[in-house]
């Protein structure tokens, strides 16, 4: 009986498996289907590019650091300034050639004051035309920073620094013999010119010479020089402006300021200056007509001999 019992407990439950998976009798319901939701993968999100309405002089904090680049058995002490910005932000970049006996941190201010736009500010020392007992003869000097400055210019994209340059946006700056390398690579036919978007010469001038088979320059070029430059140089920028294919701009510094000075020396003048460069940089990069006008109005100072290539709009 026992058995007979257990039998037919397992036959019936055997059965009622069968209607549940199997149902036969008209009202039973349809079997229900679960479906995936499709998942969309996330957007990238773009970094944040700074444009002509970003980069206005004194917006931004700024991060200042040395670093150690290389140049074959060359060190170059590098000193960068960076705008603080999100990780990412990209930004153009200014590179900077100091002058004969000097090094970059005698414009520690300008470049910090560059910086704060929105700039990205490279400036390396260079052996043999910097301070110390490695300084060599101008000629020299200016071939060796010229090398420089090339090696420098490929090494900007590893820079330990959170922002991101903008590689096809590179200006190149100079003072002095630095400002003359910087002439020679916009003007003299020096391969690798086109890398730079604009050219900035403060105080050039080394030799007569400097102004004789001039090639045209490809970008835009900002001239600037105080006219009691106590080595003469004024000259040199007047001849140059005259040769120089247009944009270009032309400033002359008078109140007694020397070769240094403007460049070295926050005064409400120089600070106008500084931030006129910055607008011209902006105006080059981008077309900016706001750009532009800032910096025509900065310019607009007592004691300023400014001439501009095309005119004002």
């Amino acid at each position: 009986m026992i058995i007979a019992a257990v039998i037919v407990v397992v036959a019936v439950a055997i059965v009622l498996a069968w209607n549940i998976t199997h149902p036969s009798h008209p009202g039973a319901p349809a079997a229900t289907t679960i479906s995936t939701p499709s998942v969309t993968p996330p957007v990238p999100v773009q970094p944040a590019h700074l444009g002509a309405a970003d980069l206005v002089f004194g917006r931004y904090p700024v991060t200042k650091q040395w670093v150690v680049l290389r140049r074959g058995s060359r060190v170059l002490r590098t000193l960068v300034f960076a705008p603080d910005l999100a990780s990412g932000t990209v930004v153009p970049v200014i590179e900077f050639a100091h002058g004969y006996n000097l090094a970059p941190a005698a414009y520690s201010e300008m470049l910090g004051a560059w910086a704060s736009a929105g700039y990205l500010v490279v400036a390396p020392t260079s052996p043999g035309m910097a301070r110390g007992k490695q300084l060599t003869n101008e000629l020299s000097a200016i071939k060796l920073q010229t090398a420089d400055l090339a090696v420098v210019r490929q090494q900007i994209p590893s820079l330990a620094v959170a922002v991101a340059p903008d590689m096809h946006e590179v200006l190149l700056a100079g003072h002095s013999d630095g400002a003359t390398v910087a002439k020679q690579i916009a003007f003299a036919g020096i391969p690798g010119n086109r890398q730079y978007s604009a050219y900035v010469l403060l105080a050039w001038g080394s030799a007569p010479s400097d102004l004789v088979n001039i090639a045209p320059n490809v970008a835009p070029v900002f001239i600037a020089d105080s006219r009691d430059d106590q080595f003469h140089l004024w000259p040199y920028s007047l001849g140059l402006f005259a040769q120089a294919r247009n944009p270009k701009v032309l400033v002359g510094i008078g109140l007694r300021q020397n070769h240094l000075q403007p460049w070295t020396v926050s005064t409400p003048l120089d600070l106008s200056l500084w931030s006129a460069i910055v607008d011209f940089s902006t105006w080059s990069l981008t077309g900016s007509r706001s750009a532009r006008q800032r910096m025509e109005r900065e310019l607009a100072q007592p004691g300023l001999i400014v001439r501009y290539g095309p005119p004002a709009k």
